[in-house]
Parts: C-alpha cells; structure tokens; sequence
C-alpha cells in the first residue's frame, strides 16, 4: 500500500521512467521475486496494465521455492484479496505444510488469511445479476468450508490439511466454468480400468504434456491427473519444459507416485519408455491476444520465438504422431482447447485431429473446446 501511494503520486512522466526500468530489470533477470510480484499486484492499478497481466505472474510465481515465509504470506494476503482463490489456497497449504507451526501459529495464519479474503465484489456483482445464482451460491457454500476449516484448524495437522484439500478442489470446480481436463479426467475414472491389466500395471502411466503452470480455478488439470493416477495405483508422468514449474510440482507432490520430466513433449514422447494409458494434451499454447510477457518468455527462451499458431499446430501434430506409437489398445487421449468451427477444426489440434481421425482414433467427447478420444485397434 506504501508503494501504490507513492507511485500515484509521481508525475506521468516519473511513472513511465519507473515503468522503463522495471521492463529492463525484468528483462536482465535483474528483479528480485519479490519486486516482481509486488510490480505485478500494483501494475494494473498504477500503469493502466491488463488484469490478465497480473493474475499470469502472479498465479505462477506463487509456486516458487525462492519466497520466504513471510513473502509467502504476503502474496498469500494479496491474491486472497484479489479474488483468485486457488492461488491463494494453494499459498496456503505451502506455508502449513512446509513448515513446521505449531497450532498456535496455524490458527494465526489461517485467521488472518481468511479475514482478508474479498468477495464483496462478487457479492455485488451477484446482487446486480452480472453473476449468476450458481455463483451465489457457490460464494455462500465456499464462506460455510472456510469457517468449518477454521475451526478444524484448531484440531490435528492431518485433519486440516484433508479439509484444505477438499476445499482447493471445491474452487477448482466450481468457482469458474470447468476446463477440457474436467471431462477428461471423469471420462478416463469410469472407463480407464476396462483397459487396465487388474494385478500388474508395471510400466503403464497416465502421462501430461504441458502441466499446471498457473494455479487458476478450473484449469489445475495436473492435480486431478495425479489423483487419478493415485485412485488407480498407476504413475503419473508430467513433461514440461518449464524447469521452474517442474521443480515446484516435483516437490508439491513429492508424496505421490510420480515421475518429471523437463523438456519438449513432441521430443519427449519419440522415446517415451513407458506405455501409456491416457495422456492430456496442453502443451504449446495456440495464439490469442491475452499472453503477457512474462508468459512468453519461456516460449523465446526454448522455441526462439513468440507463441504462434503455426508452431502451436506442428507440435501438437508430432506429439500426436508420437504418442500413438506409445499408447494401449483402447488408451484415452485429451486434447486441450480444441473445438470445430464451421466444419473445421481449430485451436491447438488443427492439424492433429486431422491425422488422429485418419489413424484408428474416434472421438468421444468435444466439451468445453477440448477433445477425448480413444485409439482403436490397428
């Protein structure tokens, strides 16, 4: 708040010189993760920049191991207060469970997070109909989890972060609409274990290329798959050539069964040594006008380029190619943001879902413009 009253007050000219020397810093690699988070909350309010901006860096950096306990709790506070509750949520299961609090402190942390959290403008905007009842009633459902979890707070360790859990799932489902991995994931727990050796899976995986990277409702596609994985005492396998996000989710989810690999997943997938019994497709994003810099920065660092259509379509095409060599008779695959239009196919898999359909694949579901299918016998 001290930096957002000083910065209003600077001239137009003083802001554009500040706003100059963050992008260089930012540019050189020369910010701490700190300043960067805190240029992030303030950016839209103070330099007019896109909401869409903030949530991106935001929502990713909240992963990395670099931020102190107190920096976590900080931006814990923050994107509570901003409304995006899973990163939040999230935060908070970092701060219980990679530290050693004891209850006293748990209950302080969890009190004071829950107090700042901001749903006054849903509420009005429910209240002016430009939110739907479903919404409501979401927002009174989640405020009756929160309380029950602040009096499990006072309780076991094990106990609360169970209830968190289940918590961060409820948001995950219901806060937004529900992205292409929901269907997938229901879709492969009904039918994935008619295909499943009963008393020795050794070797098959479910597999996911291009992993959870910012930590958004509806769209954390890498921990419904891990427990999948779980629920059906297979490995998980993610492949993303994001290091910093790969290092996260390697300790995030260091319990569970579960291999990680940094890389190109059209690239990964020629050599791939497992066999595959389902696999979620989300890797290279496909061209749209909401992508910040800080989200296209891996794609200069590794592809030499900014994200494009055209690059989008090759790679999920190959990975395509590749994966069919690798997967099980009746395996499932899931092809994110994916959708017909007039006939055609467009998004990631334009040119992928040509080849599939022409190589003993058949669709199953085209919800939410993502596709399931299911490879048929040769």
């Amino acid at each position: 708040n001290l930096r957002i009253s000083i910065l209003k007050n600077f001239s137009e000219s003083k802001k554009r010189i500040f706003e100059e020397l963050i992008k260089l810093l930012i540019s050189e690699d020369n910010i701490s993760l700190w300043d960067y988070l805190v240029y992030a909350s303030i950016s839209e309010e103070i330099f007019d920049k896109p909401k869409y901006e903030r949530w991106q860096i935001s929502t990713k950096l909240i992963r990395d191991r670099r931020l102190s306990n107190s920096q976590l709790f900080g931006a814990i506070i923050e994107l509570g207060n901003q409304e995006m509750l899973s990163a939040a949520l999230y935060g908070l299961r970092r701060l219980i469970t990679e530290n050693n609090l004891t209850k006293d402190e748990r209950i302080f942390v969890v009190l004071t997070i829950f107090s700042n959290l901001n749903f006054n403008y849903s509420f009005r905007q429910t209240r002016i109909n430009l939110k739907s009842n479903n919404h409501l009633n979401f927002l009174i459902t989640l405020n009756k989890k929160l309380t029950s979890l602040i009096n499990i707070s006072y309780t076991s360790f094990e106990k609360f972060v169970k209830e968190l859990d289940e918590v961060i799932d409820y948001v995950d489902l219901n806060q937004n609409q529900n992205h292409s991995h929901i269907q997938f994931y229901e879709f492969c727990r009904k039918n994935l274990t008619k295909f499943l050796n009963k008393n020795n899976n050794d070797g098959v995986v479910i597999a996911e290329v291009g992993c959870s990277r910012e930590i958004i409702s509806s769209q954390n596609s890498t921990n419904k798959l891990i427990n999948l994985s779980n629920e059906l005492k297979i490995k998980y396998v993610g492949i993303d050539i994001d290091e910093d996000i790969i290092n996260s989710l390697e300790r995030d989810y260091k319990a569970f069964n579960c291999e990680w690999i940094i890389g190109k997943g059209e690239n990964i997938l020629k050599d791939f040594k497992y066999d595959i019994a389902a696999i979620y497709l989300d890797a290279y994003d496909f061209f749209h006008e909401k992508h910040s810099d800080f989200r296209q920065k891996i794609y200069l660092d590794k592809y030499g380029e900014k994200i494009n259509d055209e690059t989008c379509h090759k790679v999920h095409l190959e990975c395509a190619i590749n994966l069919s060599k690798k997967i099980i008779k009746g395996g499932i695959l899931g092809l994110d943001d994916t959708w017909k239009d007039n006939g055609e196919w467009k998004g990631k898999g334009t040119k992928a879902m040509e080849w599939l359909l022409k190589n003993n694949w058949k669709i199953l579901n085209t919800e939410n413009k993502g596709c399931i299918l299911q490879k048929l016998e040769s």
